[in-house]
């Protein structure tokens, strides 16, 4: 079973892949991020390059939702900016910071 969501912040793209044999993390493209094998939770970590040209860094936490459900959350500069729950919600817009 595979998993991805995709978050635009700051013009930037952001995307998470969950497969049953890793998670991955893309921004703009750009591999930042693995994680291989199985694992109840994984942690991802990257950045982005925002138009003023500071970094900002991004956190990303899967982890189980029980009855096979998955959750992806994502922070950037340690503000939460996206929650998604596979089990309850078919796709909730990302949080948007401007």
């Amino acid at each position: 079973m595979k998993k991805t969501w995709k978050i635009s912040y700051k013009g930037n793209e952001i995307v998470v892949v969950n497969t049953w044999q890793n998670e991955q993390l893309f921004v703009n493209g750009e591999l930042q991020d693995e994680q291989n094998g199985y694992a109840g939770r994984s942690r991802l970590w990257g950045h982005i390059e925002t138009r003023s040209g500071e970094r900002e860094s991004i956190k990303v936490s899967i982890g189980s939702g029980g009855w096979g459900g998955i959750i992806c959350v994502v922070f950037i500069d340690d503000q939460l900016v996206f929650r998604s729950n596979s089990k309850r919600y078919k796709e909730l817009k990302p949080i948007r910071r401007n």
